[in-house]
Order: structure tokens, then C-alpha cells, then sequence
């Protein structure tokens, strides 16, 4: 879904009926926003004629790493709130959120890594922990080898550092 809120008209009434933006986001909130809106029953008309211009300079707030975790915390929203919900093939979480976010919580995680951002780490890693079991094999096996790696590393370089508790953690990545 790519819905662009300043493309957009919206009645008052269905904004407020749906709660609006979940202020917990930071990036995301409109996919979050939209999709509560259509759950709720509203629809939505498409003019076929551009209303607004949209850019993104590296001082976008969506290239912030704010976004980024913004990120790893609509995923587990979405886990929460979907976890029960089918969709054509299947369940909904293995057909379409998992896929659309395995890499964008890899990515984050590794950029977390770079940081050195302990708590983006284990939010990014419970998030693909949560997913694993929603995505296919292959993917699954992909996943295994560089994680295995990446802990390896991460275990190398900051084992003093990391307090127990999260390296279990990186090891329940490692594991499934």
C-alpha cells in the first residue's frame, strides 16, 4: 500500500473513528493510518492526476534512522494485530508482512550493529525471531548462515559489552 497522506482528502469523522495517527510511529504511521481506515470499512477514490509532488533528500525524515525503528515497531504492531487474519493463500502475516519486512529488519539491524545500538539490535532481532516461523524455507535458510556470521562477529567485538540477556537473544535468531 503506498498512500501518500498529503495526496489526500479525509473526513474528520473517519480520522477521529479510527484514531488517527498512532503517535508511536514515527514513519509508518500512514500505512498504519490507511490501513486501520480500509479495515474499518472506508473507501477511497483515485483521481488519475497528480495533486502533490513528493522528494526525498538524505534529510528526509523517512532516510532518519528514527524511521528505521519506527520500522522494527509497525512490524510488531502488525504481528499483534494480524497474527489470526487470512488472506488468499493463507495467513496474512506469512503472505504479506513478513515478506515486506525481512529485509528492512535486517538492514536495520545491521545498521543497529554499526551504531553499536544494543536495544535497536534486540528490537530488530525479536522482530525476525517473530517472523521466522511466517517466512518461507529458503528465505529461513538464507537467513541462518548470516545470522550465524553476524553473531559471530557481534560476539567477537562486544561480548564484554552486551549483557547476557541479548546475546541469548542473538542466539534465537542463530538457532531458528
Amino acid at each position: 500500500m503506498f498512500v501518500l497522506p498529503s495526496a489526500c482528502l479525509i473526513d474528520r469523522e473517519a480520522f477521529e473513528k479510527v484514531g488517527g495517527f498512532d503517535e508511536r510511529l514515527s514513519g509508518y504511521e500512514d500505512d498504519d493510518f490507511f490501513l486501520r481506515l480500509f479495515r474499518a470499512g472506508y473507501d477511497n477514490v483515485f483521481l488519475d492526476e497528480p495533486l502533490s509532488q513528493w522528494r526525498i533528500y538524505s534529510s528526509s525524515s523517512s532516510q532518519t534512522p528514527h524511521m528505521r525503528r519506527s520500522a522494527i515497531v509497525y512490524v510488531q504492531k502488525l504481528l499483534g494485530d494480524f497474527q489470526d487474519v487470512q488472506a488468499l493463500h493463507g495467513n496474512f502475516v506469512r503472505e504479506c508482512i513478513a515478506p515486506r519486512f525481512v529485509k528492512t529488519l535486517l538492514v536495520e539491524y545491521f545498521r543497529a550493529v554499526n551504531r553499536k545500538d544494543y536495544a535497536t539490535m534486540q528490537l530488530a532481532v525479536d522482530s525476525i525471531v517473530a517472523l521466522q516461523p511466517h517466512l518461507q524455507f529458503r528465505t529461513r535458510a538464507m537467513l541462518w548462515p548470516l545470522a550465524t556470521l553476524h553473531a559471530l562477529k557481534i560476539l567477537r567485538l562486544t561480548a564484554a559489552a552486551v549483557p547476557h540477556g541479548r546475546l541469548r537473544a542473538l542466539g534465537r535468531l542463530v538457532v531458528h
